[in-house]
């Protein structure tokens, strides 16, 4: 049997997931200001941190199964063990 899932869990594990990393990208953004280097460094610790930040969320938004993957196989190891 499989378990369904109701419509507005996908907008709430959307908004955790753009929440969370925006969350870090301050983190990180603020430890490079309270940390001791060169202000050029600190700007590109959080530059690097938002390019990077941006490109995980925006391909885990692109790459993200559409179809449940149970509608494709039963086990999605299947296609692995199988070989």
């Amino acid at each position: 049997m499989y378990s369904i899932i109701p419509w507005y869990v996908t907008p709430i594990v959307l908004i955790v997931a753009a929440t969370l990393t925006f969350w870090l990208y301050r983190l990180v953004s603020r430890a490079a200001i309270i940390a001791d280097i060169a202000p050029t460094a600190r700007a590109r610790v959080r530059q690097g941190t938002g390019v990077f930040l941006a490109t995980w969320l925006g391909l885990a938004f692109v790459l993200a199964p559409t179809t449940p993957v149970w509608a494709t196989s039963p086990c999605p190891l299947d296609g692995v063990i199988s070989r």
